[in-house]
């Protein structure tokens, strides 16, 4: 059902595929920003997912088993959704959203108090929309900034930053939860996260239009 798509022609603004390996790619700055934006995204996303079960009972959601199938449903449509979005708009406009709709999330569960029960529930789905969004945007990622043939290997260093964010993401969140008695802080950091990954892919689609700039007129 599905066909190769056409060898990748680079847009305005976009990086060449260079044909990397991870040696070389390991070397230049634009992988270690989008490796540190892969961290705080992933960082955010595991610290209320890996919490599912728990948030919901905590915000009287409804039965954590429900919440959870709920969660990974939108976990994986999201990798659907995203790909539709990005086919039509880029990747990186498509990751900017993503962070918008992911910060969006814990904010609306924090103040499910205040705002009900489905605000709660449609923060959990914003999150697990977005979180599965990113997992299944950055290794077209990877590939369009170091190569397709290299890609494999590539994206295997560039995951590193989701093995770590799914051992201290949760672990951290689980720290608050104990030290404070709440969520609250855990869900506030979570945004803060996305904010400063937001910060961090803008900064560095500007680099890419520079390059591409520089490019053009050399």
């Amino acid at each position: 059902m599905m066909e190769n798509p056409p060898v990748n022609v680079p847009l305005a603004g976009e990086a060449t595929q260079t044909g990397k390996n991870y040696k070389e790619m390991l070397k230049e700055p634009n992988f270690w920003i989008l490796w540190a934006v892969y961290a705080f995204v992933a960082t955010s996303g595991m610290m209320v997912i890996g919490h599912a079960a728990n948030l919901a009972s905590y915000y009287s959601l409804g039965t954590g088993a429900i919440i959870v199938m709920v969660v990974g449903l939108a976990n994986t449509l999201g990798r659907i959704f995203w790909g539709s979005v990005s086919d039509k708009l880029g990747r990186y406009k498509t990751v900017m959203m993503m962070f918008v709709v992911s910060g969006t999330g814990p904010m609306l569960l924090n103040f499910t108090t205040t705002l009900g029960k489905f605000a709660g529930i449609l923060g959990l789905i914003f999150i697990a929309l977005s979180f599965g969004g990113f997992l299944g945007s950055f290794p077209g990622i990877t590939a369009e900034n170091w190569g397709a043939s290299k890609s494999a290997s590539n994206y295997g260093w560039m995951f590193t930053a989701y093995g770590i964010a799914a051992i201290f993401g949760p672990s951290l969140a689980s720290s608050i939860r104990e030290s404070t008695g709440s969520y609250s802080m855990a869900l506030v950091i979570s945004a803060g996260m996305a904010v400063i990954g937001a910060t961090m892919i803008l900064w560095y689609m500007k680099r890419l239009e520079k390059n591409y700039e520089y490019a053009t007129k050399g």
